[in-house]
């Protein structure tokens, strides 16, 4: 087998027979095709949807984490009831909360945050809070 790291735009593989497949926004690295248990965090916005769909389109057990604060229902409604798909409605701010979303999870797929630069300058605290305090709740 050919080594991955020669390919465009993929990270070093740190090891030769690893297969990477690239699909929807993330890249991912197996020894075998194997379901895995993934956490999305702000999974019912737009990016986090879309990359919990296609996570459980590939076999995975997806997890979301999600306030609302700035995504929607809609996003994710289709999934709700799946046997492959937990809905943990809370907040990356919350210690306890990231504590038990990332318990038995392979994966960590981090995309909640709050955007927007006007809502940041009106309202710095809490943009520090959910970008800052909630990454470091996640590590």
């Amino acid at each position: 087998m050919e080594c991955l790291q020669k390919h465009d735009m993929i990270p070093k593989c740190g090891n030769c027979d690893e297969t990477i497949r690239r699909k929807g926004w993330g890249i991912m690295a197996f020894n075998e095709p194997t379901s895995k248990r993934i956490l999305v965090t702000g999974g019912a916005g737009f990016i986090g949807s879309n990359l919990v769909d296609s996570l459980l389109a590939d076999g995975n057990h997806v997890t979301v984490l999600d306030n609302f604060s700035t995504g929607k229902m809609e996003n994710i409604q289709h999934n709700i009831g799946r046997s492959d798909f937990e809905l943990i409605t809370g907040d990356i701010r919350d210690y306890e909360t990231c504590k038990k979303a990332t318990a038995g999870v392979d994966v960590v797929f981090h995309e909640a945050a709050l955007g927007s630069v006007p809502r940041s300058i009106k309202d710095p605290m809490t943009s520090t809070a959910v970008n800052v305090v909630g990454f470091v709740n996640m590590l």
